[in-house]
C-alpha cells in the first residue's frame, strides 16, 4: 500500500500504509517474543531475545544504508518496492517459522502456549507495577528515539550535510542514521548472554 501509495502520489493511501504497516509489524513482533519463549527457557531468554532485536536492527541499518543508493538509482518508487519485497520475504520466513514451530512442537509434545487461555482487559490492568514501569519506560524511550528517527534523514541534510548535492546527503545521512541500530545489533546480544549469566536483570535495566 505505501510503495503503490508513492507510485500514485496518494498520501492518503500511504498513511493507510502506515497503519497497516505499524499494526502487523508490532503484533508479529509480539508474536516472535512468544515464540521465543516457547522455546528457550531460563537462562536462554535474554541471548534469544538479544539475537532477534538484533537482527531487527540490522535490517534498520540496512534500511538506513541501503534506500538512499537505491533511491539514487532508481528513485524513490524503486526504493520502496525494495522494501515490499523485503517484506516479502519477511513473510515467508515468518510462514517458515510457523511450520518448524508446529513441526518441531508435536514432535516434543510440547503444548500449544495460552491456546486454553483467556485473557480479558481487566486482567491486563491487574499487571504489577513492575510491568507498567517497564511499559512506561518502553514508551518514554520510543518516544524519543522513533520520531527523531523519522525526521533524522532530512534534519542531517538540512543541517551537517547542507553543503552536498542531494544524494551525496541523503547517503551521508542515511549512514548517520545507521549508527545508533547498529550500536544496538552488535551490542545487544553479547550483552543478553552477560545478563543470562550474571541475572541482575533490574540493576542492568538502571544502568
Amino acid at each position: 500500500m505505501v510503495a503503490w501509495g508513492v507510485r500514485e502520489a496518494n498520501w492518503n493511501m500511504m498513511l493507510a500504509g502506515r497503519v497497516v504497516f505499524g499494526i502487523g509489524g508490532e503484533s508479529m513482533q509480539v508474536a516472535q517474543n512468544c515464540l521465543l519463549f516457547r522455546w528457550f527457557k531460563g537462562k536462554e531468554v535474554a541471548l534469544a531475545l538479544g539475537l532477534n532485536l538484533s537482527v531487527a536492527r540490522a535490517g534498520s541499518v540496512l534500511n538506513d544504508v541501503l534506500s538512499p543508493s537505491v533511491a539514487r538509482t532508481e528513485g524513490c518508487e524503486g526504493a520502496m518496492w525494495l522494501g515490499f519485497a523485503l517484506c516479502l520475504s519477511a513473510c515467508a520466513c515468518n510462514m517458515w517459522s510457523v511450520r518448524i514451530d508446529k513441526s518441531e512442537g508435536e514432535r516434543l509434545g510440547l503444548k500449544e502456549d495460552g491456546s486454553d487461555e483467556i485473557v480479558s482487559l481487566a486482567d491486563v490492568l491487574k499487571m504489577p507495577r513492575l510491568f507498567w514501569l517497564l511499559v512506561a519506560l518502553c514508551v518514554s524511550l520510543y518516544c524519543c528515539i522513533l520520531p527523531f528517527n523519522n525526521i533524522a534523514s532530512a534534519f542531517f541534510i538540512s543541517t551537517f550535510y547542507s553543503g552536498m548535492s542531494l544524494a551525496d546527503a541523503q547517503m551521508a545521512a542515511g549512514s548517520a542514521m545507521s549508527l545508533l541500530f547498529l550500536c544496538s545489533a552488535v551490542g545487544t546480544p553479547p550483552f543478553g548472554g552477560v545478563v543470562d549469566y550474571v541475572g541482575l536483570r533490574t540493576r542492568f535495566l538502571m544502568i
